[in-house]
């Protein structure tokens, strides 16, 4: 599987102008355990969201190499390669003195279940640990979101801890932050 992260920033903030980048923000099976799920999101959200990220983030649009199927004129199946955007990835707040930062991410519903997003954590955490030199990566899920734990753990994330009770999903109640972790094991300081 070959996934690419693309850096995005306020100067190339118009990959973003996507209809089906805007209707999976605004999908409630894509959005259940995103912050983003309060507040309809628009072309201009997202544009000012990514205009304003502090220096300190890292956003990345995710694409993958995905062989596309159709059918030729005798109607056999033929296969197509091509680059398509399967969600994005965020590094951040990172924090260069104490060498962590967090990570979160979205693969639109379409391209679930593939290893897309275990992909992708896998290369952002090569970065953060391979070019920013970091110590710990870390993510918080919440305990019903089973995909994106698997997806951490697929990436040698571990469960590090949870915190109770912390976030309230409509209908479901209070639900666990589960904390997921993986350390640099390359820097000279490991344990």
């Amino acid at each position: 599987m070959n996934v690419k992260l693309i850096p995005i920033s306020s100067l190339n903030v118009n990959p973003l102008n996507s209809d089906e980048y805007i209707n999976a923000l605004n999908d409630h099976e894509c959005n259940k355990y995103l912050e983003i799920r309060f507040h309809p999101q628009t072309y201009d959200t997202v544009k000012e969201y990514i205009e304003n990220l502090p220096d300190n983030v890292r956003f990345f649009k995710i694409v993958a190499d995905i062989k596309k199927t159709s059918l030729d004129n005798d109607g056999k199946t033929k296969y197509l390669p091509g680059d398509r955007w399967v969600g994005n990835i965020k590094l951040g707040p990172i924090n260069m003195w104490h060498k962590f930062a967090e990570i979160g991410i979205l693969i639109f519903p379409a391209y679930w279940h593939k290893g897309y997003g275990s992909e992708a954590i896998k290369e952002v955490s090569n970065y953060a640990f391979n070019v920013l030199h970091l110590h710990k990566c870390f993510a918080g899920c919440i305990e019903d979101n089973i995909n994106s734990i698997r997806a951490f753990k697929n990436a040698g994330f571990e469960e590090e801890y949870r915190i109770r009770s912390q976030y309230y999903i409509n209908g479901s109640g209070h639900k666990d932050d589960v904390v997921l972790s993986k350390f640099n094991v390359n820097e000279a300081t490991w344990r």
